[in-house]
């Protein structure tokens, strides 16, 4: 059913587009490789779980929102864009495929109003820092994939330094040319950012993680410490491949040896004080 519905987008979005122009001409004839399947390189990076929800902002003719769509059944999207033309051609398109797990509205991203989703999605529609304003409320904390804990995802192109730089986020980026080579997709882009709180925890529990490998080696089986420290990562939702690369980096010749020290002193009044800490540097944690 899925391949029968992928199959029928070209000469829906073909037919639509002489009407209502949702898509550039001159791409029309290549709607598979520049639109769905650039859409589909979100799902590369993460599998959403049965259950998720998802808001596509500023969707033009539903791209990425309804090819991930298809491609995930059980997943509900609320597909966004502000031109009342282009909602009707995903409106359209979504009831000649039969999507069942698509809602199109027309209107903003800041104009929805009480609902929030584990996932955003988007595609080039506005600078980074813009687009987190406008859904970084919106967005559950926690985590409804293997992949990647809820957050913003975006297709983008070009150089971004200066767009995260402005943004403040510090986000993943993957090449889309590494999962998908075809020289269209040179220079572009999947990014996902998430709650800088969050962020944090998994950078503190990452220096917990090397030190428990440097103490006990990297088989959580073998090493209580690493055990424990894995389920309070998977308590807070860190990535999977977010442990096991802080489980790599451990391992490697030129990461900084973290050492766990207790601290005792006394603050006004007489009050005892006891600071357990991680350091790379005794000097300077002794200093501040």
């Amino acid at each position: 059913e899925q391949l029968a519905q992928f199959g029928q987008l070209k000469e829906l979005y073909a037919e639509w587009n002489d009407k209502i122009n949702v898509i550039s001409r001159k791409d029309i004839d290549q709607l598979y490789e520049r639109h769905v399947l650039h859409s589909l390189s979100i799902a590369a990076v993460c599998h959403f779980d049965d259950g998720a929800s998802i808001i596509d902002v500023g969707t033009g003719g539903g791209f990425p929102g309804i090819p991930l769509a298809i491609y995930f059944p059980n997943v509900e999207f609320l597909l966004v864009d502000s031109i009342g033309k282009k909602i009707k051609v995903v409106n359209e398109v979504a009831a000649a495929i039969g999507l069942k797990n698509v809602t199109a509205i027309h209107g903003r991203a800041e104009d929805v109003k009480n609902r929030q989703f584990d996932y955003a999605v988007s595609r080039a529609v506005a600078p980074l820092g813009k687009l987190w304003g406008w859904v970084g409320k919106m967005i559950k904390e926690g985590q409804k994939s293997e992949d990647l804990a809820n957050g913003l995802i975006c297709l983008k192109g070009g150089d971004l330094n200066k767009e995260f730089k402005e943004s403040g986020l510090k986000p993943s980026v993957w090449d889309v040319y590494d999962i998908f080579p075809e020289d269209h997709f040179l220079e572009k882009n999947v990014m996902f950012a998430r709650y800088d709180r969050m962020a944090k925890q998994f950078t503190r529990i990452g220096k917990e993680i090397a030190i428990a490998v440097k103490a006990g080696g990297p088989d959580p089986d073998t090493n209580p410490a690493l055990r424990r420290v894995m389920q309070n990562a998977k308590s807070v939702n860190m990535p999977k491949d977010r442990i096991e690369g802080a489980i790599k980096n451990a391992l490697g010749k030129d990461t900084s040896n973290y050492d766990e020290v207790l601290y005792e002193g006394y603050a006004p009044h007489g009050i005892a004080i006891l600071v357990e800490t991680a350091t790379d540097n005794t000097t300077r944690t002794v200093a501040n």
